[in-house]
């Protein structure tokens, strides 16, 4: 693998000291050369020993005092030195094979991005097992809907050339790495799937972090409903189906009477908050 194209590997994290060390110790693992490719942390600002650990490890950090992860993948993308860049998260262990997917795909020159999959788990707990498939399947129904590649920053590379042109990440909370990939397709990109291009998210269990994201999440739904022309209403409707949705499958899924009602009770709430933050986000113009 001589002519092998030199990964710029970016990383952004913001107190993620209970993942970011499995998160680079799945990038050394590679088979893959390891003279091919860099490992840059960005630094969102952590309060934790995040840093600590990263200096640990044959790493880059570099700093963003931006807040948000998107703006931190930018700042990152500045201090990249690889032909590709290709972003996963410090809650994520990548396969053993995923820069080896990456450059097999690039070896096409047509080639402008490719886009991996990130809803998979390690994890033994049923609640985050069940939360990685609904996440697989939303994603699957919006692509057959949309007709379009459902963009996810757990598991994606570009060209470093092609990211510049098109100016970056958009640096919002949530939702821009669907917002990046339809920029790319509406400018006539060539965006491909390589399903064996895998990331294993380490979704968190933590209270706090569940209800943060949730309410971040459902600020990301109204920037893609905005974006993509549709009302209010519309985009609410759209979170409502996926909110019946999710208690279907949990029904359609899971044996046990008591397991079905842990997993409806788990997703009943989080998306109550996800819905809620769409609502009030929309209410109070906060885009």
């Amino acid at each position: 693998m001589e002519n092998a194209i030199y990964i710029s590997i970016i990383i952004p994290a913001y107190n993620s000291e209970k993942t970011v060390g499995k998160a680079i110790e799945s990038l050394l693992s590679q088979n893959f050369p390891a003279d091919k490719y860099e490992i840059i942390v960005v630094d969102n600002c952590s309060k934790d020993k995040t840093v600590n650990i990263v200096k640990g490890y044959p790493a880059r950090i570099v700093t963003c005092r931006k807040r948000g992860s998107y703006s931190a993948r930018n700042e990152g993308a500045r201090y990249a030195k690889g032909e590709i860049l290709a972003f996963t998260d410090a809650d994520c262990e990548v396969d053993k094979n995923w820069l080896n997917e990456i450059e097999k795909t690039f070896k096409d020159s047509n080639l402008h991005a490719v886009q991996g999959q990130g809803n998979f788990t390690h994890k033994k707990e049923l609640r985050v097992k069940t939360e990685c498939f609904i996440d697989e399947y939303i994603t699957e129904i919006m692509r057959m809907r949309e007709k379009k590649i459902w963009g996810d920053t757990r598991s994606f590379a570009i060209r470093k050339c092609v990211f510049k042109e098109v100016g970056g990440f958009i640096p919002f909370k949530s939702g821009c790495d669907i917002l990046f990939v339809e920029k790319l397709l509406r400018r006539s990109y060539n965006v491909k799937v390589n399903k064996r291009m895998i990331a294993y998210h380490n979704y968190s269990l933590n209270l706090r972090r569940i209800i943060e994201r949730s309410l971040r999440y459902g600020l990301g739904d109204l920037i893609l409903a905005k974006s993509n022309g549709k009302s209010r209403l519309g985009g609410l409707v759209d979170i409502l189906s996926f909110y019946r949705l999710v208690t279907q499958i949990i029904f359609l899924r899971h044996n046990t009477f008591l397991k079905k009602l842990q997993m409806c009770s788990y997703f009943w709430t989080v998306y109550s908050l996800r819905t809620l933050s769409y609502i009030m986000g929309s209410y109070f113009n906060a885009l």
